[in-house]
């Protein structure tokens, strides 16, 4: 409360001393063009005044103005708390909820994986057991083709002896 007061003199002090505004009327021989200087030192030598006699004779009701001011500054600060204390619990709830989101996806990913990971060994086994097949079919192919080349190859000679036996008997 007081550095308030002390301000207020501060603030009238400072206003006193500061040069009036020039005037827009020309000054007339021997007479100046009013200020307002004496008016404005007058309220500051007033406010400082008060404020010499307050702080000489502590008056017995400043006490509830302090005291009511002082309760005011201690319910803002307490409301400034209350909001600083619902923020930063917002915000750890916004922290804990992206961690949670995190978390699942890390553990959706890793499920993701496991499948993928199965769906290829699947893959590679299926995929074995093809190349394998189609490499046996292609072995019996190939030994039914020389089997049935060389079947006829000899069927061949054999019509070739029978024909030229009959033909030179």
């Amino acid at each position: 409360m007081k550095f308030h007061k002390v301000l207020l003199v501060a603030a009238a002090i400072a206003f006193a001393a500061e040069a009036p505004p020039e005037s827009a009327e020309p000054e007339v021989a021997g007479q100046a063009a009013p200020t307002q200087e004496a008016p404005a030192a007058a309220e500051a030598q007033t406010v400082a005044e008060a404020l010499e006699q307050e702080q000489a004779d502590p008056e017995p009701q400043a006490a509830p103005s302090q005291a009511t001011d002082l309760q005011g500054e201690v319910a803002l600060r307490d409301s400034l708390l209350a909001a600083s204390d619902s923020a930063r619990a917002a915000e750890r709830a916004q922290y804990e909820t992206d961690l949670d989101v995190q978390t699942a996806r890390c553990e959706n990913w890793e499920q993701s994986y496991a499948t993928v990971e199965n769906e290829y060994r699947l893959c590679s086994k299926a995929l074995g057991v093809y190349v394998e097949s189609t490499e046996k079919y292609k072995k019996e192919k190939n030994r039914r083709d020389m089997v049935g080349t060389a079947g006829s190859f000899v069927g061949g000679l054999l019509i070739g002896v029978l024909i030229g036996f009959l033909v030179w008997n």
